[in-house]
């Protein structure tokens, strides 16, 4: 959801993967889909993308159409953390990296983890990952609260982030073109 200048709300549907179609089993990219990213440039809006490693894959022709809009992969493209087999999501997001235009969010992976074993020891691989692929400028944070309750309190969430990130401070950085600072890990 987004505000604009004056104050409306925008509720933008989160559809699954629209541009994306499969048929007999081939997945194939649907280009109609696509018009809309025009609009999304000319308002100034990011592109949020929940998507799993296997259809991170798939988005390549969405990352190279209309190079103005910002994407940002939301919980860095749902890690397997609980199998810890990482190494598919390793090649889908070193791949997602190479477009500039593209951003990672930290969030949302408490809820991703084994209960069970330690928080920081099953995340710090994932987020090390996405730091090197993304580099702090385009490594964005969120809480995924209040989804995040479910497994960890807000600040348990915050306390894990500064664990992983102690070298790094969360800032609030200007970003090109009009609109609100950018929250990133610098």
């Amino acid at each position: 959801m987004k505000i604009d200048a004056h104050q409306h709300f925008w509720n933008l549907q989160k559809l699954p993967l629209p541009w994306l179609a499969e048929m007999d089993g081939v997945v194939y990219v649907d280009r109609a889909a696509f018009r809309g990213l025009k609009a999304v440039a000319e308002a100034d809006l990011a592109l949020d993308l929940v998507v799993n490693p296997a259809r991170l894959k798939d988005c390549n022709e969405l990352f190279e159409a209309e190079p103005m809009v910002r994407r940002v992969i939301n919980h860095l493209a749902l890690p397997p953390l609980k199998t810890g087999e990482i190494q598919p999501w390793q090649v889908a997001m070193r791949q997602a990296a190479q477009y500039p235009n593209v951003y990672c969010k930290v969030s949302g992976l408490v809820t991703l983890v084994n209960p069970d074993r330690d928080f920081e020891e099953q995340v710090r691989p994932v987020f090390e990952n996405g730091l090197e692929y993304f580099g702090p400028e385009r490594l964005l944070w969120g809480s995924d609260w209040p989804v995040c309750l479910q497994a960890a309190s807000y600040g348990q969430v915050h306390q894990l982030l500064a664990a992983l990130s102690p070298g790094y401070r969360l800032s609030n950085r200007p970003r090109s073109g009009p609109g609100p600072p950018v929250r990133s890990i610098v």
